[in-house]
């Protein structure tokens, strides 16, 4: 992911949002809570890409992207664990990785940021720990190795340097919203919905026209994908938006300019279904860009108006794969994570 700091979308940030509403947030709550239905869970370890371990995590290019390569492994060790699948080897497997303070160090210079691969540890762990506690599977000092990797991965969320782009803010949103609720730290959620709500004027105000973010102002236009760098942000969006929901938000009806994410899920599906030429998110499985946000939101409102118009899509992109997708920045296996039914 290409972040490049930007005055211009610093101004976007600081435009109101109109109509976010919330309700009171219970203690009782949880960001995500493990579906009932596993039957998509699974997976193999074969798809994943070798990959090294270090404590500072350095971006390469794909396909030496190793911190990428791992949340893929990572991904796809939840959905195992959650399939009843090597739960005590994996557990044995990340609780090692966790104690090595794996990629916790890192900075950003200038491509690809660690950040990003941070945010995923951290809200993969959260699921981990979530999964693993309602099941009775994980001991107070397991839990507290786990909790002591997160941590310090904790900061670079917080900070917008290599971590501006609309997809990055939302994704940055995740993690903190679903570590704040692990943890119980309520200044940390309300530091991940105001990072989820600075991609709402991007993601919404992109509909009916596709336009480049002011972070990928000097990418040449023959090395971006409008239709790519639009499905990645709206894709954090909507996860953070489940989450929010969970906690007691209506993220989903949160508007900018008088329409909301509601809207922007809407129109995009049917540009999806159009199979854009170039469009890589038609696809199950690849970094961020596939359509898994639809499991998603489909976890959430199964009758929405475009619904029957996503599971035609789920259908022809994954052709019955188990599990359907896997999407990396998402947590790889959406159907698994959310109950896709």
């Amino acid at each position: 992911m290409t972040s490049r700091f930007c005055i211009l979308f610093l101004a976007i940030l600081s435009l109101p949002l109109l109509g976010f509403p919330t309700t009171a947030m219970s203690q009782s709550k949880s960001f995500w809570t493990p579906p009932s239905s596993v039957r998509t869970c699974g997976g193999s370890f074969s798809n994943v890409r070798p990959f090294e371990l270090s404590t500072k995590i350095v971006r390469y290019d794909y396909p030496r992207d190793h911190g990428l390569h791992f949340t893929h492994y990572y991904g796809i060790g939840v959905s195992r664990t959650m399939a009843g699948r090597d739960v005590e080897a994996f557990k044995k497997y990340i609780l090692s990785v966790a104690a090595a303070k794996t990629f916790t160090q890192g900075s950003y210079n200038s491509g690809n940021s660690p950040f990003y691969i941070q945010s995923t540890i951290l809200k993969l762990t959260a699921m981990y720990i979530t999964y693993m506690e309602s099941k009775g599977l994980l001991a107070p000092d397991e839990r507290e190795t786990l909790i002591a990797w997160g941590k310090p991965m904790i900061k670079n969320q917080k900070q917008r340097r290599g971590n501006s782009a609309a997809d990055s803010r939302a994704a940055s949103g995740v993690a903190l919203i679903s570590w704040g609720s692990l943890t119980n730290d309520k200044r940390l959620i309300k530091a991940g919905q105001k990072n989820w709500e600075q991609a709402l004027p991007f993601v919404i105000g992109s509909i009916g026209k596709l336009k480049r973010h002011p972070d990928h102002k000097n990418v040449p236009l023959s090395e971006l994908s409008l239709e790519d760098a639009y499905n990645e942000a709206l894709a954090a969006v909507v996860e953070g938006a489940a989450m929010l929901e969970n906690l007691g938000f209506d993220a989903f009806n949160a508007k900018y300019k008088g329409r909301s994410v509601h809207d922007a899920i809407a129109w995009w599906t049917g540009v999806v279904a159009t199979k854009p030429p170039g469009f890589k998110g038609y696809s199950r499985k690849s970094h961020t860009w596939t359509v898994a946000w639809m499991p998603i939101y489909l976890s959430k409102y199964p009758n929405n108006p475009v619904a029957g118009q996503m599971r035609a899509i789920i259908k022809d992109v994954t052709r019955n794969k188990k599990p359907m997708f896997e999407s990396v920045g998402l947590g790889t296996a959406t159907d698994c994570l959310w109950g896709y039914k």
